[in-house]
């Protein structure tokens, strides 16, 4: 009899062991899921939109928050370029001349970015309000015009990167940073 009781014991135990693996796992995959619908940035410092509107772009219009992303992303570098050439001029006043030319072209594109951020922000807003008020118009508004608007974001992006690329620096990564950005 004694070992009966030893063996239902271990069974017992195991039976708990593997109902908390089932709990831990349960949670872990509750957990990933929770993360997945929410978006990565919900404020930009360019874009105004709420928090509500970030969330609602991020899930029913993946396309348009990434452009979102990326336009907030552009107007951060120039924003960054505008106060790099401000401190040289302020630096170096016999460069000015130089360093106004140079200003005119970035706060020329900065307003272009700036004005289709605009229009994005009241096409986002009218998506958001449409689907909350009725689901079905909210998808054939979204639908009827997405495509148009993405291609204008695309337009003013592709004009800015122009201007952008040649201050983004790039770094050469050491295989350990790569391995790092894999993962």
């Amino acid at each position: 009899m004694p070992n009966q009781k030893g063996l239902s014991a271990i069974a017992v135990i195991l039976v708990l062991i593997l109902l908390l693996a089932l709990g831990g796992g349960g949670y872990f995959y509750y957990k990933q899921k929770q993360e997945k619908a929410l978006p990565p940035q919900t404020t930009f410092d360019y874009i105004n939109l709420n928090e509500d509107v970030s969330v609602f772009l991020f899930q029913r219009i993946p396309r348009l928050y990434t452009r979102v992303l990326q336009l907030n992303g552009e107007l951060t570098i120039i924003a960054a370029e505008l106060e790099r050439i401000g401190e040289l001029e302020n630096e170096y006043p016999s460069g000015k001349r130089i360093v106004q030319a140079e200003r005119a072209v970035w706060v020329k594109l900065q307003k272009s970015l700036l004005a289709s951020v605009q229009s994005t922000e009241k096409n986002i807003e009218s998506y958001y309000v449409a689907y909350m008020v009725n689901r079905e118009t909210g998808k054939e508004l979204i639908n009827g015009s997405i495509e148009e608007l993405l291609s204008r974001i695309d337009e003013v992006l592709e004009t800015s990167k122009k201007e952008t690329r040649r201050l983004k620096v790039v770094k050469d990564q050491t295989v350990l940073e790569k391995l790092k950005a894999l993962f």
